[in-house]
């Protein structure tokens, strides 16, 4: 899961519709993200369930 700031995506930020630095979607997201100066922060205790369909 990834959470994203909203600001972020106001300033302009989007998921990279092109591999970029070979890396596609969410990894491509966070590369460009750290080469742009925007810190990355992990939240290890965190467990994301899926509703059953």
């Amino acid at each position: 899961m990834l959470l994203v700031d909203a600001a972020l995506h106001r300033g302009g930020m989007r998921f990279p519709e092109l591999p970029y630095e070979h890396l596609l979607e969410t990894e491509g997201f966070g590369r460009l993200a750290v080469d742009l100066g925007v810190p990355m922060v992990g939240m290890p205790n965190v467990e994301v369930l899926h509703a059953p369909w």
